[in-house]
């Protein structure tokens, strides 16, 4: 498979670890938006939103898609919020295919709660704040992706198996290296 692929979802799906192994396993770059634009700011995510509050951010995110513009063999895990800004949701599909990896609400509060890198989860209610984004979320995913990946009770490995074998048969080619069977 030559095309990329962009990965969106809600904090704690899995974006990142998913994507490095989609890409080892392709043989395409790995890409986090996250990172490529803590990289460029000299600052973390948490430091960029002290400074600069979400919208600076935000800002920063859209600049750091539109920067790639004409790569390729590249697998992007984007930021979670990346697809509340339309310009983005047209990036993506200019830049690839668009997964959407999803879990149960609850399986992704847990995975999010481990890390302390998020700020949108600094504040006084954590769990109601991170159910409330991700309900005003989901029908962005839902309206952007080209597939959607339920990773429920999946270990990374299956998803990964997942992701390339519905990829494959969403592009009209059957996937190469990948295992048969769930």
């Amino acid at each position: 498979m030559n095309s990329n692929i962009i990965l969106v979802g809600f904090m704690g799906c899995g974006k990142s670890s998913i994507g490095r192994r989609i890409a080892l396993r392709l043989g395409h770059k790995f890409l986090d938006s996250d990172e490529l634009i803590a990289a460029r700011a000299e600052h973390s995510i948490s430091d960029i939103f002290a400074a600069e509050g979400e919208d600076g951010f935000r800002k920063r995110e859209t600049a750091e898609l539109q920067s790639l513009a004409g790569a390729s063999k590249i697998v992007l895990a984007t930021g979670g919020g990346a697809i509340l800004n339309p310009l983005n949701r047209d990036l993506f599909h200019q830049l690839g295919l668009v997964i959407w990896l999803h879990a149960e609400p609850e399986t992704l509060f847990e995975r999010a709660s481990r890390s302390r890198k998020r700020p949108l989860l600094e504040v006084e209610n954590p769990r109601s704040t991170f159910f409330n984004l991700l309900e005003s979320r989901i029908p962005l995913y839902a309206g952007t992706a080209d597939l959607k990946i339920d990773a429920t009770g999946l270990s990374h490995e299956q998803t990964v198996e997942k992701v390339i074998r519905e990829a494959h048969l969403l592009n009209g080619s059957p996937p190469k290296n990948s295992e048969q069977g769930d």
